[in-house]
């Protein structure tokens, strides 16, 4: 329930609901309510004055940037510490925005399509863990400043892939890596399969996008010559080469 509402200043609108759509990512993914922190635990009786204070006129982020006087508890609230920390950046900026700026400021809290956006980025970036096979989330935070991803289950290093890049839409490129009509499109359609890895029977090393959408590609290479990419045919994954989709140019990275 949004701050607002539980103060009695306003009534349920598409902003309230934004704030509780937030509340309810943040429970799945940390599985920890996001006002839930040592504020919370050192509360003796949890009757509606406290929780008007809690949840409505003194609300407090758990992991806000400039006030830490709701961390979670270890001990007590170990879901958040643990969890926090798989995520990307770009996640933990939507949480923070949803419950520093967005708890006071109704119209700047996340949209929906702004937490689509990046929930569809996240499951393109994807990275398995050349030791483990454990899945970690690229993190561009990490990548800019010359950080190593670390994975969360062997605490290996985790190097990143080639990908391909479509407009502001990053692809991993794994064996398993599908590409979906959002990905060349932008429509948030990640059901509809349009490409997938083949990988050359006679060279393992030699990977490829097979085209399984209905519309040719255009596969250009880095001397800047073209080839066309029919329906089942598939084109090859080479570094600074691209693929004109139609609406939208990949470029392999």
């Amino acid at each position: 329930m949004a701050p607002e509402i539980v103060v009695g200043k306003a009534k349920p609108s598409r902003n309230t609901d934004l704030y509780s759509l937030a509340v309810l990512l943040f429970y799945m993914f940390m599985l920890n309510h996001p006002l839930e922190g040592k504020l919370e635990a050192s509360i003796r009786c949890m009757d509606v004055f406290a929780m008007n204070k809690l949840y409505g006129t003194d609300p407090v982020f758990v992991f806000d940037p400039n006030d830490k006087s709701n961390r979670p508890v270890r001990g007590y609230q170990d879901n958040a510490l643990i969890y926090w920390d798989l995520y990307p950046q770009k996640l933990k900026d939507l949480f923070v925005q949803a419950f520093t700026v967005g708890l006071s400021t109704p119209a700047k809290r996340v949209t929906e399509n702004k937490w689509l956006e990046t929930f569809a980025n996240m499951m393109s970036e994807i990275i398995i863990c050349p030791n483990c096979g454990a899945e970690v989330f690229l993190d561009e935070s990490k990548e800019a400043l010359g950080v190593a991803h670390t994975c969360w289950n062997c605490q290996g290093v985790v190097p990143i892939p080639v990908s391909i890049q479509i407009e502001k839409r990053r692809i991993i490129i794994n064996q398993s890596t599908k590409l979906y009509m959002h990905h060349i499109t932008g429509d948030y359609d990640m059901e509809t399969v349009v490409g997938s890895i083949s990988i050359n029977p006679n060279n393992p090393k030699l990977w490829g996008i097979k085209n399984e959408s209905t519309e040719n590609w255009t596969y250009i290479k880095a001397d800047g010559t073209q080839a066309p990419v029919a329906t089942g045919r598939s084109a090859a994954i080479v570094k600074d080469a691209k693929i004109n989709f139609g609406q939208y140019i990949g470029e392999f990275k």
